[in-house]
């Protein structure tokens, strides 16, 4: 049984749960010391005890971060030299919960079919391990963070920005502590949903809600919101909203016209032939990896490049981060907006559907679909361009069209032939 999808494991939080002692067990064997945090979701709590007693099972030490951000925890993982393991769904709802296991990054394909090999024999032949780890309070991993954080932009003031800054951070792990850095760097912040409620992450706000944040904050504003594990994050500029594809495009410009070699850039199969065009157009090498972070960071080391992110605002910067941050994309993107070069790459509309099943993956590879598939993309040609893959973290098949042409009815032939 496949366990990890495309960002770590992911379910409704009562599947989580019965997993989570199993995987500590696992990562504790292997791993002297295992730095653990957890999102504001009430399940996180329960999940973090059954996680901690596997991994003190195995004999590993534990180190308890409590609410912080994934990429805080990556960093504590890092300068601690430990395994991290965080307690979150991201972007997904209050009732349910996931588990992402990472050092300084997250791990690549290998590691994570290793690992859910391992985590599958556990489940199936349980080792019952009685070892006696121990267990660290790490109550300043957050400040340290922030530390870190406000170090790589102590350049940036912030008291030179012609706007207020708004956040949404999603009632997630970014409550108070993005207000925070923002504010020492000096700007003046307006913070949405900024307090830790593990009941409403993610719930009518934050990056998931983005068109929702564009319509509350003033139109001559800029503002950004969160995921509710602080890994993304997507902007809001005087009433547009620009995603992680234009996110991504302004932060390449930017570091090319300062000088920096950043090799290409590399996004995913769901970017824009739009953004893709402009890149060409400015002579830096693209490159599409499949959806997921992890793909994204493995063909960046493959390619030698510098940036890379994805639609939904999973943005990496190898020069500051060795993982998504949305705190860290979102200070990089304010640096481009006080170098007065922010532009909007044009981009084709685009459509996305839904097909709900129950097996994402063995719907998508059938017979069936597959000839379905196949008929459809003969039917829109070079009248667009078909993306269809089945979710890593839902039970969907995700259909989306980028349309080239007026007068095509789009929606039609995919409904028609597809849902």
């Amino acid at each position: 049984m496949k366990y990890f999808g495309t960002d770590g494991i992911r379910g409704k939080s009562e599947k989580v749960l019965a997993l989570s002692y199993a995987l500590g067990v696992v990562v504790g064997r292997n791993n002297r010391f295992v730095v653990v945090g957890r999102d504001t979701r009430p399940s996180s709590i329960d999940i973090e005890k059954e996680l901690t007693k596997g991994l003190l099972s195995a004999g590993a030490k534990v180190g308890l971060a409590g609410v912080i951000p994934t990429p805080a925890l990556a960093h504590t993982a890092k300068v601690k030299g430990a395994k991290g393991i965080m307690i979150t769904a991201s972007h997904n709802p209050p009732e349910y919960n996931g588990l992402k296991v990472m050092g300084a990054e997250k791990l690549d394909e290998a590691e994570e079919v290793a690992l859910d090999k391992a985590l599958d024999d556990e489940i199936n032949n349980p080792s019952y391990p009685s070892g006696s780890g121990q267990v660290e309070i790490l109550s300043g991993a957050g400040r340290e963070y922030k530390r870190h954080i406000i170090a790589i932009f102590q350049h940036l003031d912030l008291t030179a920005l012609n706007k207020k800054v708004y956040i949404d951070t999603a009632h997630g792990c970014f409550s108070y502590l993005a207000k925070d850095v923002l504010e020492t760097l000096g700007a003046d912040v307006v913070a949405l949903n900024n307090d830790i409620d593990g009941t409403k992450v993610n719930v009518g706000c934050g990056a998931v809600h983005i068109e929702d944040f564009a319509k509350k904050i003033p139109r001559d504003s800029i503002g950004f919101a969160f995921d509710g594990d602080g890994d993304r994050v997507l902007s809001v500029l005087d009433g547009e909203v620009y995603d992680g594809d234009q996110m991504l495009y302004n932060i390449a410009l930017h570091y090319k016209a300062s000088g920096k070699d950043i090799g290409g850039v590399v996004g995913t199969i769901m970017t824009g032939s739009g953004i893709e065009r402009e890149f060409q157009l400015k002579n830096i090498p693209f490159h599409r990896a499949d959806v997921g972070d992890k793909h994204v960071f493995d063909l960046m080391k493959r390619q030698n490049c510098l940036l890379g992110g994805e639609k939904s605002g999973h943005l990496i910067l190898l020069d500051r981060a060795s993982t998504g941050d949305g705190l860290v994309s979102l200070l990089a993107f304010l640096e481009v907006f006080m170098a007065k070069t922010v532009k909007k790459a044009k981009e084709y509309k685009t459509e996305n559907f839904g097909l709900e099943v129950e097996n994402p993956r063995l719907y998508y590879m059938s017979q069936n679909f597959q000839e379905k598939l196949a008929k459809t993309i003969l039917k829109i040609g070079e009248k667009g361009r078909l993306i269809v893959r089945p979710s890593g973290t839902e039970n969907l098949v995700r259909i989306s069209v980028e349309e080239y042409l007026e007068g095509v009815d789009y929606a039609k032939i995919i409904k028609e032939n597809l849902l």
